[in-house]
C-alpha cells in the first residue's frame, strides 16, 4: 500500500499497481505521515496539533490523541511501538503510549 498526502489535507491510499483504494479530506494541514510497522495504521500529524491513528486500507479515522500546543513537524515509532513520538513547531517532543492491539481486535475479520 502505498499512502500519499495531497495539498489541504487529501489522503490516499493505493495498491502497489496503482489502483485507487480510498481517498479522505482531512480539515487540517498535514505536515507528517507515519506507517506502522505492518503498514495497518496510519498515523497523520498537522497543523492544528492533532495526532491521529487511521486504518491505512480503508483510510477510517480509529483515534485522535488530545490537541497539542502547537502544530505537529514529525512523527517516529519506538523500536517496540509502544510508543509514539510527535515532533511540534515549538521545538518540544510529546510522547504517547499507543496500543495497535486495542484496534487490531476490533477490525479482526473472522474465517
Amino acid at each position: 500500500v502505498i499512502v500519499v498526502n495531497y495539498e489541504k489535507g487529501n489522503v490516499a491510499a493505493f495498491t502497489i499497481n496503482g489502483k485507487r483504494l480510498r481517498h479522505e479530506s482531512h480539515n487540517d494541514n498535514l505536515q507528517c505521515l507515519l506507517l506502522s510497522r505492518d503498514g495497518e495504521y496510519l498515523m497523520t500529524g498537522g497543523d492544528k496539533g492533532i495526532v491521529e491513528v487511521w486504518r491505512t486500507f480503508n483510510l477510517a479515522l480509529l483515534y485522535a490523541f488530545p490537541a497539542c500546543d502547537s502544530s505537529v513537524r514529525s512523527l517516529a515509532l519506538s523500536h517496540d511501538q509502544k510508543f509514539l513520538l510527535a515532533g511540534l513547531a515549538l521545538g518540544s517532543i510529546v510522547v504517547f503510549h499507543i496500543d495497535f492491539n486495542r484496534w487490531h481486535h476490533e477490525f479482526q475479520q473472522r474465517y
